[in-house]
């Protein structure tokens, strides 16, 4: 077993051949001693180092020191894939013509030793969570890690012991709205948050994110979109569209209701009249293994479209009076649109000739002097997580409270609930669309 010493201001550690700079608490050799070993060798020790700052206050910490005729370097090993260690044997020990043995508890059957070099290698491709024969390490929810071992390399009389741990990496990612549907949000609203899932294993490092176009060489990046690898914002015409957590991969879309003068430039308009932006974010996954300068990134594509929340639908009208908006120009529906939500009166629209016009003082067909003219009628605040019908039953307060419609695609919207006794009510609103 190691020793274990109490370096205090004397620093007592001086009997290996160590010791620390009361100052910096930087460990280092003793005054005397030339090489690690000088006094004594091999050395296993733990020393508890303790700082003092002021009357009352110190901290302690714990620093293992070994020093023997084998070494690994730091622990913990981390094994990847076409990753071995090499040990640094002492010159004497280096023309012994003893091999390199290995004895681990438990008996990892995925770990290799060179009985010639000492190197240490792995046969990764079969291990699982299943794997009897190893330590399987696992996160504080228990779920899969990777595994590992404590192992001691013995040649001839002497040893050394190593950590050993095989991460598992994921080899493919994907979120749970399901691989072949278009994620999508309404400016000003919020999508349900998104988790990441990779199956068994230790999740990536960070994630980062980029968006443009799909081409047959890779994504085309759309220079109008930014990502911030520290707040995980990402931006379109410097306007947020959504944040995604560089640490747990977790997103969700937050399309600001600024981005309402950009939408309309796109050109694309759905079903329903909305300026929609469409586009595809790739979403990486980085894993860092810094201590052995490796890397591996695995991805994700999302297909996101943001809509605008002011709906454009066919309608019929009758009204009294009409005015001219401006001219369309190049434009055409698009411009009387824009320029339809700088007015707050205007609510119908058409394109007569080069010239946007709206009609006001909307009345029924007996009192109009314009009768059931086809335009189109603007409804703003129609996002999906906007859209409701609150509806109050006497004696049925278990089904009152509020209902989110079907979309419609007419401009009425149907609601039907099933009472007790076979009653059914159903009452119609005018559509705002909603899912």
């Amino acid at each position: 077993m190691p020793d274990t010493q109490a370096c205090d201001k004397k620093l007592t550690c001086v009997n290996y051949g160590l010791t620390l700079d009361a100052e910096t608490g930087a460990l280092q050799l003793a005054e005397g001693c030339a090489k690690l070993g000088c006094w004594k060798s091999p050395i296993e020790v733990d020393c508890v180092v303790t700082a003092h700052e002021e009357v009352g206050l110190a901290a302690s910490a714990k620093l293992s020191v070994r020093v023997g005729m084998i070494s690994y370097g730091s622990n913990p090993l981390l094994l990847l894939p076409g990753v071995e260690y090499v040990p640094v044997q002492q010159s004497s020990l280096a023309v012994n013509d003893a091999i390199f043995k290995l004895a681990c508890a438990p008996t990892p059957t995925w770990l290799q030793i060179d009985e010639s070099t000492g190197a240490l290698s792995g046969a990764l491709s079969g291990v699982h969570q299943a794997n009897s024969s190893s330590s399987v390490l696992t996160d504080d929810e228990g779920g899969f890690l990777g595994v590992g071992a404590t192992c001691t390399v013995h040649k001839g009389a002497s040893k050394t012991q190593v950590v050993v741990m095989a991460p598992h990496a994921w080899n493919s990612m994907s979120f749970s709205y399901g691989p072949e549907t278009t994620l999508y949000a309404t400016l000003g609203e919020k999508s349900p948050i998104l988790e990441v899932k990779g199956g068994a294993g230790e999740p990536p490092n960070r994630f980062d994110a980029a968006c443009g176009q799909l081409a047959e060489h890779g994504m085309e990046p759309d220079p109008k979109f930014a990502f911030d690898v520290n707040t995980g914002i990402a931006t379109y015409s410097d306007h947020q569209i959504f944040t995604l957590e560089v640490s747990s991969g977790h997103l969700q879309l937050t399309p600001e209701e600024a981005l309402s003068a950009v939408l309309p430039q796109t050109g694309y308009y759905d079903f329903y009249g909305r300026a929609t932006l469409h586009f595809t974010c790739r979403i990486y996954g980085v894993y860092t293994w810094e201590s052995i300068g490796k890397s591996k990134i695995i991805t994700h594509d999302l297909r996101i479209a943001i809509r605008d929340h002011t709906c454009w639908l066919k309608s019929s009208v009758s009204y009294q009076a009409w005015k001219t908006l401006g001219p369309a120009g190049d434009g055409g529906m698009s411009e009387c649109r824009l320029l339809c939500r700088k007015d707050p009166s205007c609510t119908h629209i058409w394109l007569s000739g080069p010239f946007c016009k709206t009609a006001f003082r909307l009345c029924s067909d007996m009192d109009c002097h314009f009768k059931h003219s086809k335009m189109t009628a603007r409804y703003p605040h129609c996002g999906e997580r906007h859209s409701c019908i609150n509806i109050q039953l006497p004696g049925y307060h278990y089904v009152s409270g509020k209902y989110l419609g079907n979309l419609c695609a007419g401009v009425m919207c149907t609601w039907t609930i099933l009472l007790p006794l076979r009653l059914r009510l159903t009452t119609n609103h005018v559509a705002m669309p909603a899912i």
